[in-house]
C-alpha cells in the first residue's frame, strides 16, 4: 500500500438530492407578477399635455480666441534626428559585438583548441570583416553632428 495515497478507505455517504425546481418556479412567478402589475397600471387614462409653444430666435455670437502655439525650433528637430541616428548606431554596434562573441569567438576558440588550421583561418577572416564593420559604425558616429545641433537647440530655446 502506498503511504502517500490520499484515497479514502471508507465510502462517503451520498449527498441528499437538491430540489432544482424551486428556484426557476420562484423566478417565473415573480416575472408573471411583474407583468400583471405593469399591465394593470397601463390601463389608467392619462391627460394629454397641451402642445408646447415653439419660439424661434437666432442668436449670433462671434468670439475671437487668440492662442499661443509653441513651435519646436528646427535646430532641436535636427538634434533629435541626429540622436536617433546615434542610438541606431549604438544598437548596430551592440548587435555586431553579440554576433562576434557567439558566431566568431566560439568557433575560433574551438578551432584553436583542436588545432584546426582551416577553422582558425576562417575565424581570422571573420575577425577582419568584424573590424571593417566596426570601422563603418565608428565613422558614422564620428561624422555625427549631434553635439553641434544640441548646442544650437539649447541656444534657440
Amino acid at each position: 500500500m502506498n503511504p502517500y495515497d490520499s484515497t479514502p478507505t471508507t465510502p462517503t455517504p451520498a449527498a441528499p438530492k437538491r430540489r432544482r425546481w424551486v428556484t426557476p418556479t420562484i423566478a417565473i412567478g415573480t416575472l408573471v407578477a411583474g407583468f400583471a402589475i405593469g399591465s394593470g397600471a397601463s390601463g389608467v387614462a392619462t391627460a394629454e399635455a397641451p402642445e408646447p409653444e415653439v419660439i424661434t430666435e437666432t442668436i449670433t455670437e462671434v468670439e475671437t480666441v487668440t492662442e499661443t502655439v509653441e513651435v519646436v525650433p528646427a535646430a532641436c528637430l535636427d538634434a533629435l534626428s541626429s540622436a536617433e541616428d546615434a542610438f541606431d548606431d549604438a544598437a548596430d554596434f551592440s548587435h555586431l559585438v553579440a554576433d562576434m562573441m557567439t558566431g566568431i569567438m566560439v568557433p575560433a576558440l574551438e578551432a584553436a583548441f583542436y588545432q584546426d588550421i582551416a577553422g582558425m583561418e576562417a575565424a581570422t577572416a571573420d575577425m577582419k570583416q568584424f573590424g571593417v564593420d566596426v570601422d563603418a559604425i565608428t565613422s558614422r558616429i564620428s561624422a555625427s553632428t549631434f553635439p553641434i545641433e544640441a548646442a544650437q537647440c539649447r541656444s534657440a530655446s
